[in-house]
């Protein structure tokens, strides 16, 4: 399943980068990128638990910008929502940051949307609940192992304050090799241009420093 997780991330990927830019081929080099990387091959073809943590994410990701545009695609959201945090620890807390910003005017017109936003609460919790409900009987202190022990790696909280460059460019470079340079002078060009201010592209750009951001501190 790992293998099929992995070209279904390409794909996601793909109706992510189209969505985003309604062009086909910022989804296909998204995508070619992401499938000629390689430690996405090597845990791709590893059956290692990080394919269905990337997939679910990305996933995520993905509906909650569809759920920007349609507020019924929300309950799909908080239901991938729900399946990333139970896919690998709470890792996957992150996205909500994502979610949230993308569907911030949902979230200020709860009069008008609640009765979606209550459906997307009861799928995420239909997903959440029943895995992590009896986890917990069986072993007390999980949710605690779950989200300190490994998701925070036992660091404590203090250590995200420090900030440190280049350990995980390093890693970075190793993991999507060829692509590191294109990577830098992408973000550059997005910096300089200030694209991202756009809402739509800056929550990508939210997402990427949800997701880089612990690695740049230790």
């Amino acid at each position: 399943h790992s293998a099929l997780l992995g070209l279904g991330t390409m794909i996601v990927l793909y109706r992510l980068g189209l969505a985003l830019f309604d062009k086909k081929m910022v989804g296909f080099a998204a995508s070619f990128i992401l499938g000629t990387s390689l430690w996405y091959v090597l845990r791709v073809r590893s059956g290692n638990m990080d394919s269905t943590l990337v997939f679910f994410y990305v996933l995520t990701v993905f509906l909650a910008f569809l759920s920007r545009r349609n507020i019924r695609m929300l309950p799909f959201t908080l239901a991938s929502f729900g399946a990333l945090m139970i896919s690998k620890s709470l890792v996957g807390l992150a996205a909500i940051v994502v979610i949230v910003f993308w569907n911030w005017h949902h979230l200020v017109q709860i009069k008008k949307t609640w009765k979606m936003l209550a459906v997307g609460v009861g799928a995420f919790c239909a997903v959440v609940m029943p895995w992590y409900g009896y986890t917990l009987i069986q072993m007390p202190g999980f949710l605690s192992y779950q989200l300190f022990g490994i998701a925070m790696r036992n660091r404590e909280a203090g250590s995200f304050l420090n900030i440190s460059f280049e350990q995980p460019l390093f890693y970075l470079f190793i993991g999507v090799r060829k692509w590191y340079k294109m990577w830098l002078v992408g973000m550059g060009v997005l910096l300089v241009r200030l694209s991202w201010l756009k809402a739509e592209v800056a929550g990508l750009f939210v997402w990427l420093i949800v997701v880089l951001y612990p690695f740049l501190t230790k």
